[in-house]
């Protein structure tokens, strides 16, 4: 799940890889009586689409690859605390790490593990 700020909203992504969310409380805990389905959102004003479609695929990564059990939220990285984060990621696949990264920093998002 993420837990969005910037929305004031969480996101996940369901079984059919759609995406998800419900109001997020101030106790940072989810509203999930009032879930719906993003693609059924109508009032789109102001709506930062790009920010959205990184939550997206954050969250289809975190599906895909772990189930859906990583907690997700908005975070600004400094180019300081990017670099730490490069050095940790695994050294096998460093190219796609780096540009899983990148795409993050560039959204204003990061997950959490």
């Amino acid at each position: 799940m993420f837990k969005s700020n910037t929305f004031g909203r969480i996101f996940w992504v369901d079984d059919n890889l759609d995406l998800k969310s419900c109001p997020l409380k101030v106790d940072n805990t989810g509203d999930f009586e009032q879930e719906d389905y993003v693609s059924e959102w109508t009032d789109l004003e102001g709506l930062e689409l790009d920010k959205l479609l990184n939550i997206y695929k954050t969250e289809l990564f975190n599906k895909v690859n772990y189930g859906g059990s990583l907690s997700n939220n908005d975070f600004n990285l400094t180019e300081d605390v990017y670099k730490e984060v490069k050095k940790c990621y695994n050294s096998n696949n460093l190219e796609d790490n780096y540009s899983y990264i990148d795409s993050l920093l560039t959204a204003g998002i990061w997950h959490g593990k």
